[in-house]
């Protein structure tokens, strides 16, 4: 209907407001929407696709499922745990025309952003894919071909139950407490006790001790909203957490939703996106897209990939996503032209629960781009990620993420010096997990010698390390409240220690980033210190400054010894211990 060349004029503008309007109701997608330029309204009249207030108007990517019956195969009721069998329904998929389910593959990292094979929603939230153990993790008990090798023993696991299981997955922090990997199992010896990965094997190898748990499992189906799939059979088994109703079980099928490339000035309002294998919303280039006070939920990858120009999201409910859950990448770094791609007062909670790490709520690069007023929690890691310059992270409430991380920071950036100019401002970080065991988090966490950061006004309550300087330079930390924070300020000087070889490699990661961009000429001569930092003992931490910060209860000031130099403090309150270490 946008194409109608009746509704333009001669140079393909419209020539009045187009309004489409949703009726409450599920509207499944047999293949994905692509909307392309054609479809682009103009700044007068522009392009409304307008739903219900209440977002009733569902756009689904999935299938319902229908048919349950009990389970009478002997077979599959000698796998199921005894307790299970009285409750386990099944249904055939195959025989109601849903034939590609998708196959269990590698997640996390080193393979983000693959699309999630078919999964489970009943009553519009993720069911569990049978696992064990049924909460948390079992650890890691030997690494019988050591820590580069790809096998290991885990107490009291299942192993002769799973003997018979085609598609077992171990989903692990192998390593690193900030490197989750979900991988396919390559053997099980019931001799030996050893499980064996697929290759490669985990990208940082195995460590004794470190948490993991498998899934997949028809064996392993023993509690109320947990699932299991045969795939050779199309055969769906489930134990509903309640009894069924008609149409309350649906499944994924399709991998993306919307698409909108280079399209501008179309305004969607009032409709719930979800059931989508992959990234649900994409928006390539275009300007003035928005979507607002709508919902995207039970998505496999990322809610909303955003590029393009003034294009965002609003008063959002963004929930169960797989990974991410919206990409704000836009904006050019060669000139510091800003993109100003946003999310705004929305909530988003409950993702990564597919790939676990480096999944934020909120990615944000290129430059000039904005998180304002949005409420995130409920996640294993972080809640915010920034690359690049000029960003706003501002008028945010983020608690209880970092859940199951160490060493991982509400708000993240690292590793380029020339990633200035970024404000972190009035936001409300609190009841951030310590993890002390796994590696302390932190609420703002500039790593790895990230500078020119401002961190300004912002209200730290229960948070176990408030701001963590990684040895980077020219960052503000003003005018901040930290309240029951145990380290509220933390500077050290890494990179002229442990890092020093990664400081001064000519082709490591912060001299390659430098000179990607032109750091010292115009635009970027406005970043301090930024155009001599060659010169200018790099590596060492300078020119950070804390001033006007509040300190309640007992607070430390945790500087290095090497970086003491590296910062002027002011205005402490009487009861903050500086220590130097």
């Amino acid at each position: 209907m946008l194409k109608d060349p009746a509704l333009r004029d001669p140079q393909g503008t419209l020539k009045e407001t187009v309004t489409i309007r949703l009726g409450p109701g599920t509207y499944r997608l047999e293949k994905t929407l692509d909307l392309d330029a054609a479809s682009s309204g103009s700044a007068q009249h522009p392009v409304n696709i307008e739903g219900p207030k209440d977002a009733s108007a569902i756009i689904s990517g999935g299938r319902a499922v229908g048919g349950f019956t009990a389970v009478t195969d002997r077979g599959v009721l000698m796998r199921l745990p005894e307790t299970a069998r009285a409750h386990v329904l099944q249904a055939n998929l195959a025989k109601q025309g849903i034939t590609d389910y998708g196959k269990q593959a590698r997640h996390g990292w080193g393979a983000m952003n693959v699309p999630t094979a078919l999964e489970v929603f009943y009553r519009g939230h993720p069911m569990t894919l049978a696992r064990w153990p049924n909460q948390g993790f079992a650890k890691i008990a030997t690494t019988p071909d050591g820590e580069k090798g790809s096998t290991f023993t885990v107490e009291a696991a299942n192993l002769d139950a799973w003997k018979d299981e085609p598609d077992l997955l171990a989903t692990g922090y192998w390593f690193q407490n900030w490197a989750d990997a979900t991988i396919p199992i390559k053997a099980l010896d019931l001799v030996t006790r050893h499980v064996t990965l697929a290759p490669p094997a985990p990208p940082y190898g195995l460590k004794i001790g470190q948490p993991v748990f498998f899934q997949n499992a028809l064996s392993e189906l023993d509690r109320p909203g947990e699932w299991y799939l045969d795939n050779a059979r199309g055969m769906l088994y489930f134990w509903p957490p309640q009894p069924l109703q008609e149409g309350e079980v649906q499944v994924s099928t399709l991998e993306r939703l919307l698409v909108m490339d280079n399209v501008s000035h179309l305004h969607i309002g009032g409709v719930t996106f979800g059931g989508a294998r992959g990234d649900a919303i994409t928006i390539r280039g275009g300007h003035d897209v928005s979507i607002a006070n709508s919902v995207i939920r039970d998505v496999g990858n990322r809610a909303a990939v955003i590029g393009g120009q003034d294009n965002g999201l609003t008063d959002m409910v963004i929930e169960d996503i797989g990974e991410g859950g919206v990409v704000l990448a836009g904006g050019d770094r060669q000139t510091l032209t800003p993109a100003n791609l946003y999310v705004a007062r929305s909530t988003i909670r409950r993702f990564a629960r597919v790939s676990r790490t480096y999944q934020p709520a909120i990615l944000m690069s290129g430059v000039g781009n904005r998180a304002e007023g949005n409420k995130i929690y409920d996640a294993p890691h972080t809640a915010i990620l920034f690359t690049g310059n000029d960003h706003l992270i501002s008028g945010n409430e983020i608690f209880d993420v970092c859940k199951e991380t160490g060493d991982a920071g509400a708000i993240y950036t690292g590793r380029d010096w020339s990633a200035r100019g970024t404000v972190i401002s009035g936001n409300h970080i609190h009841d951030i997990p310590a993890n002390v065991r796994l590696g302390r988090t932190k609420g703002v966490y500039l790593d790895d010698q990230a500078s020119g950061i401002t961190v300004r006004g912002n209200y730290f309550e229960r948070v176990d390390e408030a701001v963590f300087i990684g040895g980077g330079r020219d960052n503000l930390i003003e005018d901040n409240n930290f309240t029951d924070t145990p380290t509220g300020i933390h500077l050290d000087a890494r990179g002229t220690s442990w890092q020093k070889a990664m400081t001064e490699a000519s082709g490591g990661t912060l001299r390659a980033q430098l000179t990607a961009v032109p750091y010292k000429s115009a635009p970027y001569r406005r970043y301090l210190h930024l155009a001599t930092i060659l010169e200018d003992d790099p590596g060492m931490p300078k020119y950070n400054v804390a001033r006007n910060n509040l300190f309640i209860g007992d607070v430390t000031i945790r500087i290095h010894k090497d970086a003491e130099s590296g910062i002027s403090i002011t205005d402490a309150s009487e009861n903050v211990v500086s220590e130097i270490h």
